[in-house]
C-alpha cells in the first residue's frame, strides 16, 4: 500500500472533518493541482501552536518543553563535554545533530523521516499509534530492534514475547508528552520506571528466589535477565557511527540509582566526533564517561547467568576491564572498571 495513501474513512473522522486546508493550506478554490498546492504545508505538526493547539492547548503546551522535542538530552552530555567552547560548538550542533526532534504528527500520524516516513493509518491520527514503527523511526537503531526481537539470533523482550506488551505499557503520556518541566534528560524526568512497579514480590529478604536475597540492592535486575544489546562506536559528524551487541557489567556512577553494579552500553561520541566542523571542540572529554549506564529492552525470565551462578561468577568476559578500554576513550572510563571478578563457585549439590 502506498504509504501516502490516504484512508476514506479519515474524512469521515474529526480531524477529517476539519478539512485538509485547515492544517496543510493551499488554495480550495483553485481547480488545478498547481494553484491548489500553492502555500501548501507538507507537515503542519511543525507549526503545532497554529495547527494543533486549538484544540490540544495543554498538550502542546507541556510538548514544547518535552526531550521528545527538544532533544535537550543531547544537549545536556555535549555541553558536559565542551566546557568553555559550548558557545562554539551549539551552533555545530544546532546545524548537525538538534533537527531529529519529533512533533505531534510523527507519533500519532506519520513515521518520522529518520525512519523512512510516510502515513501509519491511511492519515487516521492514532491515539495509541504501532510502537513498532512510532517508536521505531527513531528508536530503530537499539531500543525497538531489542524489544521486538529484531537482532539476528537474539530473542524478543520477555514482555512482548509472552504478554504482547509494547512501549505504551510502561511509559506513560508524560514520557513523551512531557510534564511541561524542562529536565535535562531522561534520567532527571518523573517518568522513572522501576522493575519493582511490577514485580515487588521480587525483592526483599521475603522473596522465594535465593539470587535476589543474597543480591538484593548490589545488582540491577538487568545483570541477570538481560540478553544482548546493542552499543555504537566512532561517531563522527557526515558519516554517524557502528554498532556491536554487547554485554558489559561495570560500577555504578549514578548516585539517583540504588545499585552498585549495573549494565554498561557504549555510546559513540568521540573526542573528535566534530572535529571536521571544530577543532578541539571537547576539551573535557576525558572527565565524562562513554560507556554509560543502560537498561536494555530485551529482558528475559531465563539466561545463562541466572540459570547457573557461574554465568556471572568466574567469567572475566562480561565485566568491563581496562583491556575493554579503547586509546580513544575518555579517562574517565576507569572509574567504572570492575575492581575483582567474583570468583567462581563450586558445584551446587542437587537439593
Amino acid at each position: 500500500m502506498d504509504l501516502y495513501w490516504v484512508d476514506p474513512a479519515f474524512l469521515r473522522s474529526e480531524h477529517g472533518s476539519l478539512g485538509c486546508t485547515s492544517c496543510h493550506g493551499g488554495d480550495p478554490s483553485s481547480p488545478h493541482k498547481v494553484g491548489a498546492h500553492l502555500g501548501l504545508v507538507r507537515d503542519p505538526s511543525q507549526e503545532a501552536g497554529r495547527n494543533c493547539s486549538p484544540c490540544h492547548e495543554q498538550i502542546v503546551r507541556r510538548y514544547e518543553t518535552s526531550l521528545h522535542a527538544t532533544v535537550r538530552g543531547f544537549e545536556t552530555v555535549l555541553r558536559q563535554r565542551a566546557g568553555d567552547r559550548w558557545s562554539e560548538l551549539e551552533t555545530v550542533y544546532r546545524e548537525s545533530c538538534s533537527g531529529c526532534h519529533a512533533n505531534c504528527g510523527h507519533c500519532h500520524l506519520a513515521r518520522h523521516p529518520s525512519g523512512g516516513g510516510g502515513l501509519l493509518a491511511g492519515h487516521r491520527f492514532l491515539a495509541r499509534p504501532p510502537a513498532d514503527k512510532a517508536c521505531g523511526s527513531c528508536h530503530g537503531g537499539r531500543v525497538t530492534p531489542e524489544f521486538f526481537g529484531a537482532h539476528e539470533g537474539q530473542p524478543a523482550d520477555v514482555h512482548f514475547a509472552r504478554a504482547q506488551m509494547d512501549c505504551f505499557s510502561c511509559h506513560d503520556p508524560s514520557s513523551f508528552h512531557g510534564s511541561g518541566t524542562a529536565f535535562p534528560d531522561r534520567h532527571a524526568s518523573l517518568s522513572r520506571l522501576s522493575c519493582l512497579d511490577c514485580h515487588g514480590e521480587a525483592f526483599g529478604t521475603q522473596t522465594a528466589v535465593e539470587a535476589h536475597r543474597v543480591h538484593g540492592r548490589d545488582l540491577q535486575c538487568q545483570i541477570c535477565h538481560s540478553a544482548l544489546y546493542k552499543g555504537c562506536y566512532e561517531c563522527h559528524l557526515a558519516t554517524g557511527s557502528r554498532s556491536r551487541l554487547q554485554f558489559k557489567i561495570g560500577r555504578n556512577p549514578r548516585p539517583d540509582r540504588p545499585y552498585r553494579f549495573t549494565l554498561l552500553r557504549h555510546i559513540p561520541t568521540l573526542r573528535d566526533t566534530f572535529e571536521s566542523k571544530l577543532k578541539d571542540a571537547l576539551p573535557w572529554f576525558d572527565s565524562v564517561p562513554n560507556w554509560k549506564p543502560t537498561s536494555p529492552h530485551a529482558l528475559q525470565r531465563i539466561t545463562y547467568r541466572n540459570r547457573d551462578c557461574n554465568g556471572c561468577h568466574g567469567n572475566p568476559r562480561i565485566f568491563l576491564r581496562l583491556e575493554d578500554l579503547s586509546p580513544q576513550d575518555p579517562r574517565a572510563n576507569e572509574g567504572l572498571l570492575v575492581p575483582a571478578i567474583p570468583e567462581k563457585l563450586p558445584p551446587q549439590r542437587p537439593r
